[in-house]
């Protein structure tokens, strides 16, 4: 670097980076300097955000999970399509579906715990089509709606994304010693399931650990008509595998010793 620092006029930088790019170049700084400035700092700075574009329309509050905007923008708001917005404090999103009935069109997101929308103004309002746009989280927090499980003290993460059409989870759950399964377990799709042709689909793996003494195989079972997510454990002891639901028995008995035992689901299908 030279001595001096490069000084870049804050007027120059625009919602347009591309532009900004050509107007730096043409301002103080010369392109010997310029090649002084380390490329991954300059592109950053020149380009960090070129992946965010500015909406251009007013996004109205409507829920939690919706936004209404003025006039058909289906063709814009497609599923998968991230969203920045601020409300107070930047919030990010991800669109499931969007549709159209004059006067507006009403957007919804992926619900989750990490982000909604407040009954409040929504200012700079962004989308992208980007596969990784700057800040977004791509993946979110949500809390599954589960049958037969207490989570009591133990200890539940659960996380989602949405790429397009493909909602992909995984939820993991710690024994506590007031945790209790007692009965079948299933949990509701975090986001509707597309058709699929028949009344069931094995969307993912399952693993049950009975910590220091075996680890279970499983499946995460789609059930189409009723839109949840049932849990099995593979059942080896009949001519052919089955899928076998669990309980507080099988495929042991659930319990805290020396260390806790965990209930593992993976899952990925199309909306």
């Amino acid at each position: 670097m030279t001595d001096r620092d490069i000084t870049v006029d804050e007027n120059l930088v625009n919602s347009d980076p591309v532009s900004d790019a050509d107007r730096i170049l043409a301002s103080k700084a010369s392109v010997s300097e310029l090649q002084e400035i380390e490329a991954s700092v300059l592109r950053e700075y020149l380009l960090g955000d070129i992946s965010w574009t500015p909406a251009g329309v007013t996004w109205t509050y409507a829920s939690a999970s919706t936004f209404t905007i003025s006039g058909d923008y289906t063709s814009v708001y497609t599923p998968g399509t991230y969203l920045k917005f601020t409300q107070t404090t930047t919030k990010y999103a991800t669109v499931v579906s969007s549709s159209y009935s004059a006067p507006n069109t009403t957007v919804t997101i992926l619900v989750n715990t990490d982000y909604t929308i407040a009954n409040a103004t929504i200012t700079s309002p962004y989308y992208s089509y980007a596969e990784k746009p700057p800040g977004h989280p791509l993946i979110y927090n949500f809390s599954p709606n589960m049958t037969n499980v207490t989570v009591g003290n133990g200890t539940l993460v659960s996380k989602y994304a949405l790429e397009g059409k493909w909602a992909s989870g995984h939820i993991n759950l710690v024994y506590g010693s007031t945790t209790s399964i007692s009965g079948a377990v299933s949990f509701a799709t975090p986001v509707a399931a597309g058709t699929y042709g028949g009344a069931y689909s094995s969307v993912g793996n399952v693993s049950m650990i009975d910590t220091g003494v075996a680890l279970y195989m499983g499946a995460a079972v789609l059930r189409i008509a009723t839109q949840v997510i049932e849990v099995r454990v593979i059942n080896a002891a009949s001519t052919y595998a089955l899928w076998n639901a669990i309980s507080a028995t099988v495929p042991f008995t659930w319990a805290v010793t020396t260390n806790p035992d965990e209930l593992d689901v993976n899952f990925r299908y199309h909306i």
